[in-house]
């Protein structure tokens, strides 16, 4: 037959128990944290798109612009297999990439002919406005850099500081192709939409000289995955973000 328990058994099934006990409470603690910091991260969000949307009520030709540039960031984020903090400094500055553009005249921003130098040059101010205006909030003040330096070029020649290659953030250098290839693709004051064919054939033409290669790689292989079809059926990469953040 089996042998009665000894004290010893009972002492020590007392003792698995109780760890098994604190086990699942500090799982049930450790899911309420992550569950409150998931609530966080979404009213942050929700506040930071709300922004966006102000800033591009000021220039109806962007509209939906910082949301589309959204989806497509977290989609090259995950081609280039980006860590996860990247992703989310990422996610925070394609939102408000643009912030800059809240003290730059509407005059300027909607004016259907080219801009006169010095308007240029009060455009070319935004990145630094917005860097200025987001470094003040302690949770975006690393997304600041991003901002500022969303239109620097690969080869040194952008601006506000001529920074080139890796100097640039990579924050930065997917901002630069995401805003590019969307604003070709929108219609403008002074233009009308290029075709989509166009635009990535644009973005070609200036890998490895405005655009960094990798990135632009990446969002040609986005590209080509929004634009695959499986028996009919669209087989989007950005579909699973449509509606991330919200």
């Amino acid at each position: 037959g089996t042998k009665p328990f000894t004290r010893a058994d009972v002492e020590l099934t007392g003792v698995l128990c109780g760890q098994a006990a604190i086990a699942i409470a500090n799982l049930k603690l450790y899911t309420e944290v992550v569950k409150k910091q998931e609530e966080l991260e979404k009213t942050r969000f929700d506040a930071i798109k709300a922004l966006a949307q102000a800033i591009e009520a000021k220039d109806s030709y962007t509209n939906g612009h910082s949301e589309r540039m959204f989806q497509y960031s977290l989609a090259v984020a995950e081609t280039l297999n980006l860590p996860e903090e990247e992703r989310l400094l990422l996610k925070y500055a394609t939102a408000l990439h643009d912030i800059g553009k809240i003290g730059v005249s509407e005059v300027i921003l909607r004016k259907p002919n080219r801009l006169t130098p010095e308007e240029f040059e009060e455009i070319k101010n935004h990145p630094a406005k917005g860097a200025t205006i987001i470094k003040e909030i302690e949770f975006l003040s690393s997304v600041a850099p991003i901002v500022y330096h969303h239109h620097e070029r690969y080869d040194g020649k952008g601006y506000p500081d001529g920074l080139a290659g890796g100097q640039i953030p990579i924050g930065s250098r997917i901002v630069a192709v995401l805003d590019t290839y969307d604003a070709m693709t929108s219609d403008r004051p002074y233009r009308k939409a290029l075709s989509r064919e166009a635009a990535l054939t644009e973005l070609r033409n200036c890998s490895g000289t405005q655009f960094d290669p990798e990135v632009v790689d990446a969002f040609l292989k986005v590209a080509a995955i929004e634009d695959s079809n499986i028996g009919g059926t669209r087989n989007s990469i950005l579909s699973k973000y449509a509606t991330a953040g919200q």
